[in-house]
């Protein structure tokens, strides 16, 4: 679109937010549950959401090492479980949300929790039993085969229901014009231009579709189930 671009690498999704709702960052990418915090704060505007292996959602996993007699969640009563982010969708809201509908608090059920800060954090602590279980979700276990990580030891002990899919979206003050080119660039960008979207085919990223808000709705339910 004509414009010099500056990557900026914000310490985690809550600098994020605050950096859009400053108007120190222009555009950001957010986790599904990062957009929803991030959008109650003030009127940040969704732009696109990228499609993964044809879809724009995924699932998010509860896994523990194969072999070490865990076949059901209540197996991980008592033991260590480790989470990516407390804003991230995934790797804490989606599956603390599924916890509590069965009755379980994630701080009385497990013995101790942390916060490993990615999903291949987790992956690999789960591994290397650093932790007895942890959460993540498909594509970051598709994402850590591809890297040769032995994702065939872990065990899915329960899923989510499907999880809309991240948002790219800009500060509140960005120029309508400049959102609906940014929008109208991204839903362009697909894995036929060969050249320029090599990084997409990386990322196993197909493309972008135009982000909605009311679609994260279902969100904001499991992150107020979250809350209770």
């Amino acid at each position: 679109i004509g414009k010099q671009v500056r990557l900026v690498i914000v310490t985690d999704y809550e600098a994020l937010g605050r950096s859009l709702l400053k108007g120190t960052i222009d555009v950001g990418w957010f986790s599904p549950f990062a957009y929803v915090a991030a959008k109650n704060r003030g009127p940040i505007v969704p732009v696109v959401t990228p499609v993964v292996n044809g879809n724009a959602s995924y699932l998010g996993y509860i896994i523990a090492p194969k072999g070490n007699n865990y076949s059901t969640v209540d197996d991980l009563r008592g033991k260590h479980f480790g989470f990516v982010d407390p804003q991230s969708a995934s790797g804490y809201v989606y599956p603390k949300a599924m916890l509590v509908e069965q009755g379980k608090d994630p701080e009385k059920f497990f013995g101790k929790t942390s916060f490993l800060g990615s999903h291949k954090r987790v992956i690999e602590a789960v591994l290397e039993n650093v932790v007895d279980g942890g959460a993540t979700y498909s594509e970051a276990i598709d994402s850590a085969k591809n890297e040769g990580i032995a994702v065939e030891k872990l065990a899915i002990l329960a899923q989510t229901e499907p999880i809309p899919k991240d948002v790219i979206a800009g500060r509140p003050d960005l120029d309508p014009a400049l959102i609906k080119q940014l929008q109208q660039v991204f839903i362009q960008y697909r894995d036929s231009d060969s050249g320029r979207a090599a990084v997409l085919r990386k990322a196993s990223i197909n493309g972008f579709v135009a982000a909605c808000d009311e679609t994260y709705d279902v969100i904001r339910r499991a992150a107020q189930l979250v809350r209770k």
